[in-house]
């Protein structure tokens, strides 16, 4: 939220699951997700949320990767440190100028 400009929107875009055995705490297990109000408060932020349709596209995704159409790959092309990330995206940095190893 630091990187979006003062009146600005954050998208809130999930694969949602209400019972999420793998998550790190019992509030998030529960789809319980902290979000500090005063900070979109404080810079006039607008909030929209939606689900990703998953079902919708999943299939015809998988099918892509294993005839080799598609290559996740080509989708995740910066990988920095989450320390770096704000840098790199004020930067505009190419795939590889922070990268961290595969």
């Amino acid at each position: 939220m630091r990187l979006i400009n003062p009146t600005g929107a954050l998208g809130i875009i999930v694969v949602f699951m209400n019972d999420d055995q793998g998550a790190p705490t019992e509030a998030v297990k529960k789809g319980y997700h902290l979000l500090p109000l005063w900070f979109l408060w404080n810079k006039g932020l607008s909030v929209g949320t939606g689900q990703t349709p998953v079902r919708k596209h999943s299939i015809m995704l998988r099918e892509m990767m294993i005839a080799r159409v598609a290559k996740p790959s080509f989708i995740v092309s910066h990988r920095p440190p989450l320390d770096k990330v704000p840098e790199a995206f004020i930067r505009g940095l190419m795939p590889g100028e922070m990268d961290t190893p595969r």
